[in-house]
């Protein structure tokens, strides 16, 4: 047997070989590393997509020489034109080049890593992008639904139309919901545009009619509410894993710099919940023991 375009190709199994192929990839701690709460994080893996940290440009010109020594030592190649910086916050040292292979690399204000798309400018909102881009596709997908008649010849009972939404539109809206709070009116009525344009669509009704029967006759929830139900459920999902896990890790660290007045998803969450049309009171006094008990009451009285 033998192949040209790799055995793994195409397999289910692919990706978490080889995680397992790469687990050994170590990079040499730093002073200037990032930590959270009490583990240094500076480098992460997910499958093929490789992202090193650091706060210092010294430390990131070492990193990029590890990586390169791994790669030559594994026999894995280094796809240079897609690989990127990125700067967030002040630039300490703006005229820094980072190389790989001698070649350097482009630097990027706003990038898509796991899914997820991140601005480096923090001045309104550094998953900006994220919004627009998944409203696009949502919007498209909601299009391709609502026209559904032209091929199949008939209307679309407003049930399975409603099934539709559940299984295309909604995942697209829901896109990030887990890690992003929405903080920004702006980008998050850019998602409620999509859902109300095809719920109206759905239920006959003209493009001013009141939003209140949108969700009173489909059992739908809005944009806003249905997202602060998944980042509760995320966050509680965080806070009860044990110690030792790194997202539980990451989860603390905002939790502590919250504590400190830093700009966090512990803080954006708070700030969520406040501006809520019935406010809910923030919880910034609780120890993080306490918080688990907290989102289980909210999820209870939601």
């Amino acid at each position: 047997f033998s192949s040209d375009v790799g055995v793994l190709t195409g397999s289910p199994n692919s990706p978490n070989l080889f995680n397992l192929a790469v687990a050994d990839f170590k990079v040499v701690e730093h002073p200037d590393d990032v930590v959270l709460h009490d583990k240094i994080i500076n480098h992460i893996l997910q499958v093929d997509d490789t992202g090193m940290a650091t706060t210092v440009a010294s430390s990131m010109h070492s990193k990029l020489r590890q990586f390169e020594m791994y790669a030559a030592k594994t026999g894995f190649a280094v796809s240079v034109p897609k690989c990127l910086m990125a700067v967030f916050g002040k630039n300490p040292d703006p005229g820094a080049v980072f190389l790989i292979h001698g070649k350097p690399m482009r630097k990027e204000t706003e990038f898509k890593y796991m899914g997820a798309w991140h601005q480096t400018p923090l001045r309104s909102s550094m998953c900006k992008k994220n919004y627009e881009a998944y409203a696009e596709k949502a919007k498209n997908i909601a299009g391709a639904v609502l026209h559904a008649k032209t091929f199949v010849g008939k209307d679309i009972p407003v049930w399975d139309m409603r099934q539709l939404y559940i299984g295309r539109v909604d995942p697209y809206l829901m896109n990030g919901a887990e890690f992003i709070a929405d903080t920004i009116k702006k980008n998050r009525e850019v998602l409620e545009a999509v859902q109300h344009y095809f719920l109206r669509r759905m239920l006959s009704l003209q493009s001013r009619s009141s939003l209140a029967v949108l969700f009173t006759e489909t059992g739908l929830l809005p944009i806003r509410y249905r997202r602060i139900v998944i980042l509760l459920k995320n966050m509680q999902y965080l806070v009860q894993l044990p110690h030792n896990h790194y997202a539980w890790k990451a989860f603390r660290e905002a939790y502590n710099l919250a504590h400190n007045g830093k700009h966090t998803l512990f803080m954006e969450t708070c700030f969520v919940f406040e501006t809520l049309p019935i406010p809910v009171r923030k919880y910034m006094s609780l120890r993080l023991a306490d918080y688990a008990g907290c989102l289980v009451w909210l999820q209870r009285h939601r």
